[in-house]
């Protein structure tokens, strides 16, 4: 691609002659490479091969009962309501018999002391080459499990943060999705109650947003879409769509997520859908 260069090229001479030219030209070098390169990372997310494909279900199974393992052992015994949730998901999963046997060995090898995160993490990044819905999915997941008893403690956070980091998640992003999974499982957005080791100070205010949010409608609807309140109709629905098309099935199928896996993911496009409905509703859009 030559756009950025002419362009660049063109503007620079325009205002500044010669040395604008130069400039230009070199802004526009940059431009092109960054397009390119941009391009070739979503044509890479869009076009799995079938063999592709299987590594990052594998990948994507592995990891999740492993971690989960991990994450449930960070703050000592795994806790009975932890255990509970994590067989809730392989029925929900419909795991034969043999998958369930591994989902097990998985689990209990994410509880030893010797467990590699960060390898298993990476391994887990590579095989499903940079997809981020997997990435968005396999975070839901194990918030699932480390929130089933309700309380999300300081060292299932560290660990969690350190997941969303390795896979190039921001801290921003992460928190939205926490939001998500505790709106779905009914714990709303509740920050007192967030970490086991930091109470919060009886002094302390808990924070709530200043303009007054619209009848009808639940705070945790714009901390789900990741808007303001105050955001307008263009920008509620351009961040609508966005968690649509992260959740949506056949995407995630083509991405490597694996069948039985697909019911926990798309779990959530309702809450997205219910909070998107209410802002609507009460806005009047």
């Amino acid at each position: 691609m030559f756009v950025g260069k002419v362009l660049g090229t063109a503007v620079g001479y325009w205002y500044f002659s010669i040395t604008g030219a130069v400039i230009g030209f070199i802004c526009g070098v940059l431009i092109d490479w960054y397009g390119a390169r941009s391009r070739k990372k979503r044509e890479a997310e869009v076009s799995l091969t079938e063999e592709q494909t299987e590594l990052a279900r594998q990948a994507f199974f592995t990891a999740t009962f492993s971690v989960m393992g991990h994450v449930c052992r960070s703050d000592g015994p795994v806790r009975k309501e932890q255990i509970k949730h994590a067989e809730n998901i392989m029925e929900r999963m419909g795991l034969s018999t043999a998958l369930r046997a591994s989902a097990i060995r998985l689990f209990n090898e994410g509880k030893h002391p010797d467990f590699d995160l960060d390898r298993r993490i990476k391994q887990f990044r590579d095989d499903c080459e940079n997809s981020s819905s997997l990435y968005r999915v396999f975070l839901e997941i194990q918030l699932q499990v480390a929130l089933a008893d309700g309380v999300l403690t300081e060292e299932e956070q560290d660990i969690l943060l350190h997941v969303a980091r390795v896979l190039g998640i921001s801290r921003a992003l992460y928190r939205q999705l926490e939001v998500l999974v505790r709106v779905s499982m009914g714990l709303g957005d509740d920050h007192s109650g967030r970490y086991t080791q930091r109470p919060r100070s009886q002094g302390q205010k808990q924070s709530h947003p200043t303009k007054a949010i619209p009848n009808g409608v639940s705070p945790d609807a714009y901390n789900i879409l990741g808007v303001k309140i105050d955001a307008d109709r263009a920008t509620v629905k351009r961040a609508y769509r966005k968690l649509m098309n992260q959740h949506h099935p056949d995407k995630l199928i083509s991405k490597g997520l694996p069948e039985e896996m697909l019911r926990l993911a798309t779990d959530k496009t309702q809450e997205i859908q219910n909070a998107y409905e209410q802002i609507n509703s009460a806005q009047g859009w």
